[in-house]
């Protein structure tokens, strides 16, 4: 195992800040503070969110019900942290070969945007936020510090070329995986869009990079969303219409369950992106649901560059919390894009559905 003191770090989360742009262009990073009631030093661990490699993306895997024979390990774990060795494969961490993802779920995106909902940070923050405001527990998967006060490599660390590639190994990957009160957990993986999404038995790259697979996954015939059981359909109506592969525009994320009841002043809210070239401009689209029901876009909605989003606060179209569909049309009332979502991703009260 090339990494040293690698192991997982039973906690609760405090804080959590992350780097833009303007103040690490080069080598940011998101930063999250903790404590385990058994330290007393000051814990942080660093997150990378941008590669210094020549591809600088970021892969992500957001699992809002995450169900793996690994959370039951980690449950039992006392507070603190827990050196795991390599053969230890009931605990130990490999997000190619420990079934905690599918790799072609996974998607590509840069360090920071104008914009919402377009980068690694506008998806990362609000997870963290969300565990930390629920008093959640956390195990962050990665490597100790000398100084025994936090952890680092908290993402993939195999598949790795060049400079990096003496740091590749299998079962000793990254992560940050959620416990909430309500029994339910979530995790975030990360990976390096150059990484490989096939490694050898030591963890060195084999075959095409992450981003080539899921870009090539993006383009048309490369891929699709239908539900892959019974348990992930949506409820309430059935299956929505088969997304379209190359749409302009497209539904990027849905607050389907805000806090509070139902019915009062939060609203639900749909956010569409551009992935075009061109400026589109919104007037006479809709959004409906797997009911019928139907929110007219106001005419003066513009998305004028690529990666450009808006948010609907979509009054009048419930977004039901036993899972259903969103579609959206456009002037000419064509299907321009649709998707669908799950009971389980619906449960969790004040946070974003991705479908990106």
């Amino acid at each position: 195992m090339p990494l040293r003191d690698y192991g997982v770090w039973k906690a609760t989360p405090t804080s959590f800040t992350v780097e833009r742009a303007d103040k690490d262009p080069d080598s940011p990073h998101g930063y999250l503070g903790f404590k385990d009631g058994v330290s007393s030093k000051k814990l942080e661990s660093a997150i990378n969110v941008k590669s210094v490699s020549s591809d600088s993306r970021l892969v992500y895997w957001l699992i809002q019900d995450f169900k793996h024979p690994l959370t039951a390990k980690l449950k039992s774990l006392s507070p603190g942290f827990h050196r795991i060795s390599n053969d230890q494969r009931d605990i130990a961490l490999d997000i190619l070969r420990s079934n905690v993802v599918k790799v072609q779920d996974g998607s590509v995106v840069p360090h920071d945007l104008p914009g919402d909902k377009n980068d690694i940070v506008d998806f990362i923050q609000p997870f963290f936020d969300n565990a930390i405001k629920k008093k959640a527990t956390v195990y962050i998967y990665g490597e100790q510090y000398s100084g025994k006060d936090g952890l680092h490599d908290v993402h993939m660390n195999q598949g790795s070329d060049g400079r990096f590639k003496s740091s590749n190994g299998t079962y000793q990957d990254g992560s940050v995986i959620v416990e909430f009160a309500d029994g339910h957990w979530e995790a975030f993986f990360i990976a390096f869009a150059s990484q490989t999404a096939e490694t050898d038995g030591n963890g060195q790259p084999k075959g095409p990079s992450l981003g080539d697979v899921l870009e090539k996954k993006s383009q048309p015939g490369g891929g699709n969303d239908k539900p892959d059981d019974d348990d992930n359909k949506p409820g309430d109506g059935g299956e929505a219409p088969s997304r379209p592969s190359d749409a302009v525009v497209a539904i990027i994320a849905a607050l389907v369950n805000p806090d509070g009841p139902d019915g009062g002043e939060n609203p639900e809210i749909v956010y569409v992106v551009n992935n075009g070239l061109s400026s589109v401009a919104l007037k006479g689209w809709t959004i409906e649901n797997h009911m019928g029901n139907s929110f007219a876009i106001p005419d003066s909605s513009i998305l004028k560059v690529q990666g450009d989003k808006e948010g609907f606060n979509v009054k009048g179209v419930p977004l039901s919390n036993k899972g259903g569909s969103i579609i959206l049309k456009n002037a000419e009332k064509q299907v321009v894009d649709s998707v669908s979502y799950t009971k389980a991703q619906a449960s969790q009260s004040g946070a974003l559905v991705y479908f990106r």
